[in-house]
């Protein structure tokens, strides 16, 4: 389990005042306007050579295999792909009944 992160001079994380996100918990949910950081923490989780200004903390030094479900991951696997049409979510959602 990641423990914390530090964030320092990458993307819009200024080396002069690095941002720290700790006390992390099994489930984590990083939410915020477009260009907060949210796309550079999940690069930083999936990988930590990124950046060497910055640091992720794992829980008694024990660093576990990660996969991160980002905007790049659909790129990597699922754009031009000839297997794969498309990706695509269903959902419905019912305000009230009628």
């Amino acid at each position: 389990m990641i423990e914390s992160i530090t964030l320092s001079d990458i993307a819009t994380y200024s080396s002069v005042t690095p941002e720290t996100i700790q006390n992390l918990k099994a489930v984590n949910y990083f939410y915020g306007a477009n260009g907060a950081g949210k796309t550079t923490i999940s690069r930083l989780i999936n990988n930590p050579t990124l950046s060497t200004a910055s640091n992720i903390t794992w829980a008694k030094g024990n660093q576990l295999p990660v996969m991160v479900y980002n905007n790049d991951f659909i790129t990597e696997n699922f754009t031009d792909s000839k297997q794969f049409k498309g990706v695509f979510t269903h959902g419905s959602c019912r305000a009230g009944a009628t």
